[in-house]
């Protein structure tokens, strides 16, 4: 407990590098490995890494699969990395969960699938010991659907509710067990379960070439990401120091969480988290019950405007 409330307190100061460890450290204990790996995951996301947060939501939910957050995180993940038709359903678990929840998300779905330009085929995640394939094909029943698995590939044929034929493969970077692979015939999508022989986090879906072989993580993500840029923004950000001010404030805000009580931490946390590092609340019965992430939404700065990042 002692280690999730540092990194509680971390965070709140913006400090993520030095609060995933302990983070970490955290998820290693069973009472505090759920919101710990939840906490990792949101870190992820901020720093647009999708692939390292689906895997640890997935996780926490498998610890605590009523508690609609760790539920929202992925789906967030599944959002910011294109795959809207997953994240949709998620969001719409969440609600299930959680009234209104994930109400503006969802609208934030329904949006990106109107006007997107390109049509997703497949999406992923992991788990320790399964790695879910999900092809997007909407069928009348199993029997339009001939999917084949093998050690290091997946491919499927389909018919289509139009009358027309879905056709996909997949080359998988690691070698899976087919005998114990299973796979799901559902309205809108064939759901794949493959079965890893390793225990291993894999990095890629499908194997890269070594010239492409970049520090990254687990997306299927088809919009491409240049590496050299963020590298280099990274480092000229690592250059600049934090203002006096803000450094000040933010030693201020750790200072405040480590100095109180349960229900002020909790309010803290729940209310820096939910929107967007907008809100910093230390009052739980005022938190306890708002939903920063729709009905509650602050107005941003004035001359500024919400929006997703790039």
């Amino acid at each position: 407990m002692e280690s999730l409330h540092k990194a509680h307190s971390l965070f709140v100061a913006d400090l993520y590098s030095e609060a995933e460890p302990l983070y970490e450290e955290a998820s290693k204990t069973p009472e505090t490995a759920a919101e710990a790996l939840t906490s990792l995951a949101y870190i992820n996301i901020k720093q647009g890494r999708f692939g390292p947060a689906i895997a640890q939501s997935e996780q926490a939910i498998q610890i605590n699969p009523n508690n609609y957050l760790p539920y929202l995180r992925k789906a967030q993940a599944l959002f910011y990395d294109q795959h809207f038709s997953a994240a949709q359903e998620l969001f719409l678990h969440c609600n299930s969960l959680k009234e209104a929840s994930a109400s503006s998300w969802i609208q934030k779905c329904e949006s990106e699938l109107k006007h997107s330009m390109t049509k997703e085929v497949y999406t992923w995640f992991q788990s320790n010991e399964d790695v879910h394939l999900i092809f997007f094909v909407k069928t009348n029943s199993a029997e339009d659907v001939k999917l084949e698995i093998n050690s290091d590939f997946v491919s499927i044929k389909a018919k289509t509710v139009t009358g027309s034929e879905f056709l996909s493969s997949v080359k998988l970077s690691m070698n899976i067990d087919p005998v114990r692979s299973k796979f799901t015939v559902m309205p809108n999508k064939v759901e794949v379960v493959l079965k890893k022989i390793e225990v291993v986090n894999w990095h890629t879906l499908e194997p890269v070439k070594a010239e492409e072989i970049r520090p990254s993580y687990p997306t299927s993500s088809k919009k491409p990401k240049d590496w050299s840029k963020i590298d280099r923004e990274l480092e000229e950000e690592l250059k600049k120091e934090k203002p006096e001010g803000e450094a000040a404030l933010n030693e201020l805000f750790k200072q405040i969480y480590d100095n109180s009580d349960e229900d002020t931490r909790r309010a803290m946390i729940k209310s820096y988290q939910t929107s967007g590092g907008t809100v910093l609340s230390t009052n739980w019965k005022e938190v306890k019950e708002k939903d920063y992430e729709g009905r509650d939404r602050p107005d941003p700065p004035k001359g500024q405007a919400w929006a997703k990042p790039n």
